[in-house]
């Protein structure tokens, strides 16, 4: 496809698809191409950083993503613009090559499409709890991250696939390589958290009036009776 009509073919998809919202159509395609952000947009705005806790999703391998300012933003939203979006939040699935792009532009953050800008854009904020540490002074975003622009806490208590190095893994999983990569940014974790480290965590969290639901997940253990004893301890523990 020629890049230079992406515009009207995104267009092109609106006009015959009338029924369905833009908004889908667009996050859709962001999705699928990845995202850009320019280091003015990143060094001049204040954001939750992406925590990287499960999959990295980005299109970019790490090396090119780290090669950054900053870690990019957790999620993002778009509104407005040429296409008078409703608001409309996007996770951040970093591509330096992308077709979209989120700049600075008087001061305000603009979604561009090959160099044209067509939305407003709102970085997500870090969350009032991240301030919290716990008790051994682990900073709380190690733990529980937030996702859903900060209604859920995403816990990610073992961070590694045991059918990964045998040929097994899932086609598409970079669950090993994201914590190979990433694993640096929850540095006073291994692969598994302890239960009592995600209890304490969730408590703590909880007491941000935004944060509405929490998620326990993370990798597989290829024997199912070990697997089920090692998350039911986490459950129990909350």
């Amino acid at each position: 496809m020629d890049l230079l009509n992406e515009k009207n073919v995104m267009e092109n998809y609106f006009d015959n698809n009338t029924d369905f919202p833009r908004e889908v159509i667009l996050k859709e395609d962001i999705l699928k191409n990845g995202i850009y952000f320019t280091d003015t947009a990143l060094n001049n705005t204040e954001f939750q950083n992406k925590a990287y806790f499960l999959f990295t999703f980005d299109v970019d391998v790490p090396d090119k993503v780290k090669s950054k300012s900053k870690i990019i933003p957790q999620k993002f939203k778009i509104k407005n613009g040429t296409y008078d979006l409703k608001p409309t939040i996007i996770q951040s699935r970093y591509n330096s090559n992308s077709i979209y792009k989120i700049d600075l532009t008087g001061n305000k953050l603009k979604l561009l499409l090959n160099n044209e800008i067509i939305a407003d854009v709102d970085f997500v904020p870090e969350h009032g709890y991240y301030k919290y540490k716990l008790k051994d002074d682990t900073n709380i975003d190690e733990i529980s991250p937030a996702i859903y622009w900060g209604e859920t806490l995403d816990i990610t208590a073992f961070r590694i696939c045991e059918y990964w190095g045998l040929s097994e893994e899932c086609k598409f999983c970079d669950i090993n390589e994201n914590y190979r990569s990433w694993g640096f940014l929850r540095k006073n974790i291994g692969t598994a958290i302890e239960p009592e480290k995600v209890a304490e965590a969730v408590s703590l969290a909880s007491r941000d009036n935004e944060v509405k639901r929490y998620l326990i997940t993370g990798g597989s253990i290829k024997n199912h009776e070990k697997e089920f004893n090692f998350y039911i301890k986490y459950i129990k523990e909350v």
